[in-house]
């Protein structure tokens, strides 16, 4: 499945609001994995990518290939 920055941003926006909603009080931790497409030896490019809002070359194939949302388990 492949999805834009754009829908990215609005689907953990979504889940953060009914997320909060659901709470009662205090903070709930969850893990978001992506599996990214960037050219090869490109380690940094991802790193500087993600601080930078996730932008990707579509273009040359690069993007969020999936994504995954789960709840961590308190500490």
């Amino acid at each position: 499945m492949r999805i834009t920055k754009r829908q990215l941003r609005r689907i953990i926006k979504e889940e953060k609001g009914r997320l909060l909603k659901e709470q009662e009080g205090g903070l709930v931790n969850y893990r978001v994995t992506m599996l990214v497409a960037v050219p090869p030896g490109q380690e940094d490019y991802i790193l500087q990518s993600i601080e930078q809002g996730m932008e990707f070359n579509e273009a040359a194939g690069e993007g969020i290939l999936e994504y995954d949302i789960q709840e961590e388990a308190p500490r």
